[in-house]
């Protein structure tokens, strides 16, 4: 597994999420839908529905966020809440999970249940070649598939948290937010490349 990481020079992991929730992800960790519930902890979701079935799991995409699920969601946000103000951010994690947890991997979006085994077959699953690989020289670190998905089971504590990404440089942190103590531990930053989309988006747009 881990030859396998740095062979294709895969350096981050992605999570997304609304800004609400940040407080207690530096402070706990990224945690489940079920364990959320558990500890009776506050969180704004980003999918009602879970059609994924996974809410003992975690959703995390390899080197580039899943920005086709991430667009869909910033949209229905914005359209269901006028004059919205909900500020996204997403969390960059060290790969190192993939090899400390338990994995499940799926080649395309968890809620279509692809193939999903686990372990170093189910990593290399998600890096089969076709046209779009060699058409938009996707480079190895890529999954195929902009929407393939990681779910980690059970809990990701902080430590494996690299880095908070916002789209813009300027940030309304909640009144709640203790930005002086979070800026010592984390890197908080304006990166506004992860809210866009792969060089591949014309392939699977159709």
């Amino acid at each position: 597994m881990l030859n396998f990481i740095n062979n294709r020079n895969i350096s981050s992991l992605y999570h997304f999420t609304k800004l609400d929730n940040l407080n207690s992800i530096l402070d706990k960790g990224l945690l489940s839908v079920e364990d959320l519930k558990r500890f009776n902890i506050n969180y704004k979701n980003n999918d009602n529905l879970r059609l994924d079935g996974m809410l003992t799991g975690i959703s995390l995409s390899i080197s580039y966020p899943n920005y086709r699920m991430f667009y869909k969601y910033r949209n229905l946000v914005a359209n269901l809440v006028a004059n919205c103000d909900v500020t996204w951010c997403v969390i960059q994690l060290n790969p190192q999970l993939l090899i400390d947890k338990k994995c499940i991997f799926y080649t395309s979006n968890a809620a279509t249940i692809c193939f999903n085994p686990s372990g170093i077959n189910g990593l290399q699953s998600l890096f089969y070649e076709n046209d779009s690989r060699l058409m938009y020289e996707l480079t190895d670190e890529f999954t195929t598939d902009p929407q393939a998905e990681v779910i980690v089971l059970g809990e990701m504590e902080p430590t494996y948290i690299k880095s908070i990404k916002f789209n813009t440089p300027v940030v309304n942190f909640p009144e709640n937010f203790d930005f002086k103590k979070y800026k010592e531990k984390y890197t908080l930053e304006f990166d506004n490349t992860v809210f866009s989309y792969r060089k591949d988006y014309a392939y699977w747009r159709k």
